[in-house]
């Protein structure tokens, strides 16, 4: 993946109402941090930093065109509206292009059981992995290939094709996806209740 650029320009002001009034215009309020660096508070345009992030995933590799020059680094953080889920700030994280970080990339599974059956479905376990790998080579998604799974043979994490020079962090045996029997539901018939026998009251 190599860094998507992204205009940033500098935020002076702080706080709730200048962070709304920002918001009102397009722009998203967020920090440059890490690497030694000092913090620097910036905004981005909105639907361009949202381009970015439908196309590479939350944790997308960016080149912000800063003042000084170009400084590579990754979303951190977003903090979304918890109704329309627009971004209310971004956290940017400094990162050198030249050594491994850590990361989580998505899994998507790709194919159909060849022995599945009418009730059989497949779950997905692992829907995401963290692997180290050199920024520029994290790919925007792992694609697990589950024509081969069976009911007895799930996939692992092992079976995950990753790209060259990366280190898988999880367990070789950890499953990412299996086929399962779905049973029939036993419903039991109720009782019907008892409706016990009253005289009926004399007449008057």
């Amino acid at each position: 993946m190599q860094p998507m650029n992204l205009a940033t320009e500098p935020r002076e002001s702080h706080g709730k109402g200048p962070a709304g009034r920002l918001r009102r215009t397009g722009r998203v309020p967020a920090l440059l941090y890490g690497m030694g660096g000092s913090t620097v508070h910036i905004s981005v345009d909105e639907h361009a930093f949202g381009e970015i992030v439908r196309a590479h995933g939350p944790g997308a590799l960016v080149s912000l065109g800063m003042a000084e020059g170009a400084e590579p680094a990754i979303v951190h953080d977003v903090q979304r509206h918890r109704v329309t889920l627009r971004p209310l700030s971004v956290d940017f994280l400094r990162i050198d292009l030249t050594k491994p970080h850590i990361t989580e990339v998505p899994i998507v599974l790709k194919g159909t059981p060849e022995d599945i059956g009418l009730q059989d479905f497949v779950m997905q376990v692992m829907h995401s992995v963290r692997i180290e790998i050199l920024p520029t080579d994290v790919p925007d998604a792992i694609t697990v290939d589950i024509t081969a799974l069976t009911t007895r043979r799930p996939i692992t994490a092992q079976a995950l094709e990753l790209p060259e020079g990366a280190r898988l962090l999880a367990h070789l045996d950890d499953p990412v996806a299996s086929l399962t029997t779905s049973s029939p539901l036993e419903i039991e018939e109720a009782p019907a209740p008892e409706i016990e026998e009253t005289e009926a009251p004399p007449e008057e």
